[in-house]
């Protein structure tokens, strides 16, 4: 059975040209509130370059201050492996950004 590795890639591309669009759409709604809630987060203790130094660029700790605090805020429990996500996708984008890229 030969395949047709063009039509193989063609799909391919549009999935994952779907699936950009979809995690754009999500970042794009977010965003807003994500920011709003990290500017809420900071407590007056730590100053902005104390939080960057100690959190760094480790997805996991922004995502576990970033949910400790919404939620000492009164928002509900949120998946912490979405957050994760989020914030990984946002560092590396920035690292993009940075490089020119």
């Amino acid at each position: 059975m030969k395949r047709n590795h063009s039509a193989i890639a063609r799909k391919a591309w549009q999935t994952r040209k779907k699936m950009k669009q979809a995690h754009e759409a999500v970042h794009r709604a977010m965003a807003p509130e994500i920011e709003s809630l990290l500017r809420r987060c900071a407590s007056s203790a730590e100053t902005d370059p104390q939080l960057l130094q100690r959190l760094g660029c480790d997805a996991a700790k922004w995502a576990a201050e970033f949910r400790k605090t919404a939620i000492n805020l009164g928002y509900s429990d949120m998946d912490e492996g979405w957050l994760i996500s989020w914030f990984a996708n946002a560092i590396e984008t920035a690292r993009q950004s940075e490089r020119g890229g």
